[in-house]
């Protein structure tokens, strides 16, 4: 079998999109023979804490990641790199709850570039 990752899952945390749990997709992607799986639910990094948990227990490389919906139409898929990706991204997405209404988080892509560019 040739190694396949899944690099733009996302979970029940992206609320009426994912349907799986994250130990759920992890289970799954370990059955298939998956070497990874990248983790990137709508607006949030959610769901990436306990797929990594699933991860360890089921020998699947988890990439953390999210799925940034702007309020322009455009989705962009985001992998941080590194620790420093990871925490620009986290704050943006912190700042981007604090600015929008509960559970519609104000994300643009003027804010993305300037945040995470």
């Amino acid at each position: 079998m040739t190694p396949f990752a899944e690099l733009c899952a996302a979970t029940n945390f992206s609320f009426l999109r994912g349907a799986s749990h994250p130990h759920e997709m992890v289970e799954a992607a370990a059955r298939l023979g998956l070497t990874a799986l990248a983790v990137a639910d709508r607006n949030t990094l959610a769901g990436v804490v306990r797929a990594h948990l699933a991860g360890r227990e089921h020998g699947v490389k988890i990439l953390v990641g999210c799925r940034l919906v702007t309020r322009e139409g455009v989705e962009l898929v985001c992998l941080p790199k590194n620790r420093t990706a990871y925490a620009r991204l986290s704050r943006f997405l912190t700042d981007a709850q604090f600015a929008g209404e509960p559970g519609d988080p104000d994300v643009s892509l003027g804010a993305a570039g300037e945040q995470l560019g």
